[in-house]
């Protein structure tokens, strides 16, 4: 059958149906199951379908993310693996089975899909069609669970690249409203805050961020019901919208906001109907499903590619942030939650460990949009809603122990930036409040609540400047809780303007070499921010740099100072997650002052997954296990 009509039964609240008879379900096989919830009222749950152990349970009424909760906490405990739908007359709220990573192993979690009953919804008809069993052959559980988890993954991804096109789409609209003579620096500087400006609104019409004071949709609704088809008074109500963002006085159904995004004045001129159709396009996407850290390559293909390439900047793959982030600090986190879990003295060790994960600044002096303090954020988010679920359980539902909306000890302002370019400045910082978004409505999935983030009060600062000429503390002071650690630019001697040599040889002074990088900046800077701090510090960078006669000018700075090499990848090629990727070879290595056991990486093949080398006990500057050496040739 047509998943239009899948779509039809499900629509009609005719749950059992659909699951029996059209998507080839089971009968059910528990019975109802009551819940008082903490507010008093008390909700029964009916099991509609079953299959293999997986169960569907459906329940009259929408009661909210707290309720919602706490039933599902309740049905948890005779069904692990579930979907449970609430519903009313003209929505639906799904909770379905998402893939989460634990200790190396994929568990299952709830995420929350909110249908409108009679609107379309390509996402909610390719997950009702993905899991329609076939009626010629039996599949397992975890066939079907795999199933509904790709769809998921498949939707997300096919929605990056929807994003990604329309976000260029929006761009090229917006530069041809402005005059041909229109000062470009200008320009571009208009269009960036404009577009993320929508960007952040866009995601908050997907991410219930509006609630409980605003209308969900509200941004879609005002574009639709608030500007002409023609687009003719787009412009005049997009800046009104804006100004009144910044304006905690007036009254709107998109709260005020707060915050940097909205605070500059910026005249987005006339526009037309090909911007407008764009916009709506856009809000279509499910934003929800988009991890912020593409919107930096997202952004990228809507610019001139040369801009990028003028600065030496590579946007960075997720995976290749958490090869430097993975060993560098968070496998060592990871590793001492799984003791403290299973310890004894469990609550007690949870909690100091809750305690560390609060007292980490983090700091990327070449962000770019973001993309490694939105990776190591969004880890850290993880880890710290991994130790509030696990003490929870130990207190038990009823005694639990904090306030999930107030105890939080991960903050944004923990979290700092340096870029030299404007526009990638400004996408991190919206794209930060997004991740972190994202964090809390998993937050509020798992305890029913999350916190009230408008108008903003803490956010993650950028400074825009250039990290070779910028005081470091000043954005950050260094402390032995201090991690640094990011992607600078490289760019060779051939390839470097005379501005940028003069920077280089500043921060190096009398060490300075020709034959030195221009990432290798970052690495003197690191040295002397730390100065006689502990810390933790790593970059991903050129192999040139471990090359030839630039090696001793580099190692002696830095084992001068008494930093040893924590881990490294040996020779990668380089994975970018933007159009037109980078073609080169790159090596991380990650620095500490006190190292237990190095870890080395090497990669059999181009391509491979790295392949960790076993009994190392030093990582020579050349990345091979021996005593430190340098050639002075």
């Amino acid at each position: 059958m047509s998943t239009a009509n899948l779509i039809t039964l499900a629509d009609e609240n005719r749950h059992q149906d659909l699951f029996l008879h059209e998507l080839n379900w089971n009968a059910p096989d528990h019975p109802p199951v009551s819940v008082t919830a903490a507010a008093g009222e008390t909700h029964t749950v009916t099991n509609v379908a079953s299959y293999r152990g997986i169960r569907v349970w459906a329940c009259d009424g929408i009661p909210g993310s707290r309720t919602e909760a706490e039933i599902d906490r309740a049905i948890a405990k005779t069904t692990t693996d579930r979907l449970v739908i609430f519903h009313n007359e003209a929505e639906q709220v799904w909770r379905w089975p998402a893939r989460r990573s634990t200790d190396n192993a994929n568990a299952t979690r709830l995420t929350r899909h909110r249908h409108r009953n009679g609107n379309p919804d390509p996402p909610f008809e390719s997950r009702l069609a993905a899991i329609q069993l076939p009626l010629d052959r039996e599949i397992d559980a975890n066939t079907l669970l795999t199933r509904v988890r790709d769809a998921f993954d498949i939707e997300a991804r096919n929605e990056s690249r929807r994003a990604s096109k329309l976000m260029a789409r929006m761009y090229t609209a917006l530069e041809r409203a402005y005059p041909h003579n229109a000062d470009r620096p200008k320009l571009e500087h208009e269009i960036s805050v404009t577009l993320a400006r929508i960007l952040f609104l866009m995601f908050g019409d997907d991410t219930e961020m509006w609630e409980p004071d605003g209308e969900p949709d509200a941004f879609r609704d005002f574009i639709h019901r608030e500007t002409t088809p023609d687009g003719a008074t787009l412009a005049e109500q997009l800046n009104d919208l804006f100004a009144d963002l910044n304006n905690a006085t007036v009254a709107r159904t998109v709260p005020y906001i707060n915050g940097g995004l909205f605070n500059e004045p910026v005249t987005i001129p006339p526009l037309d109907r090909e911007f407008r159709d764009a916009v709506l396009d856009a809000c279509a996407v499910d934003w929800s499903t988009i991890s912020p850290a593409i919107f930096g390559s997202m952004f990228q293909s809507v610019r001139d590619a040369q801009t990028r390439r003028e600065l030496g900047e590579h946007y960075t793959a997720e995976d290749n942030i958490l090869k430097t982030l993975n060993p560098l600090f968070l496998d060592e986190l990871r590793a001492e939650f799984g003791t403290a879990r299973d310890h004894p003295d469990a609550a007690k060790l949870l909690n100091k460990l809750w305690k560390k994960l609060g007292e980490i600044r983090y700091m990327d002096p070449a962000c770019g949009c973001g993309n490694f303090i939105i990776v190591a954020y969004r880890e850290l988010r993880d880890l710290e809603l991994q130790i509030m679920e696990q003490l929870q359980e130990l207190g038990g539902d009823n005694q639990l122990s904090f306030d999930p909306t107030l105890s939080l000890k991960v903050t944004l302002d923990h979290f700092h930036g340096i870029e030299v370019d404007e526009w990638p400045a400004r996408i991190a910082e919206t794209a930060m409040f997004l991740t972190n978004r994202q964090c809390d409505l998993k937050l509020k999935q798992r305890f029913g609540e999350a916190p009230r983030r408008l108008p903003i009060q803490t956010q993650t600062r950028i400074v825009v400047q250039s990290a070779l000429t910028l005081d470091w503390e000043t954005v950050m002071p260094a402390g032995v809780n201090s991690i640094i650690a990011g992607n600078p630019p490289f760019l060779g001697i051939s390839q470097r303007t005379a501005q940028q040599t003069a920077e280089l040889q500043a921060v190096w002074g009398t060490g300075y070499h020709g034959t030195l990088d221009y990432v290798t900046g970052w690495y003197a800077k690191a040295v002397d921010y730390f100065s006689n701090h502990d810390g933790l510090w790593a970059f991903v960078s050129t192999n040139s740099v471990l090359q030839g006669e630039a090696v001793a000018p580099l190692f002696r700075r830095i084992t001068e100072h008494k930093w040893r090499i924590k881990f490294a990848h040996r020779t990668f090629p380089w994975t970018s997650e933007a159009a037109g990727r980078a073609a080169v070879h790159c090596i991380i290595i990650g620095f500490a002052k006190k190292v237990a056991e190095p870890r080395l990486f090497d990669y059999p093949s181009a391509g491979a997954a790295p392949v960790e080398r076993a009994g190392v006990t030093n990582i020579t500057p050349y990345l091979t296990d021996g005593p430190t050496y340098w050639s002075n040739r």
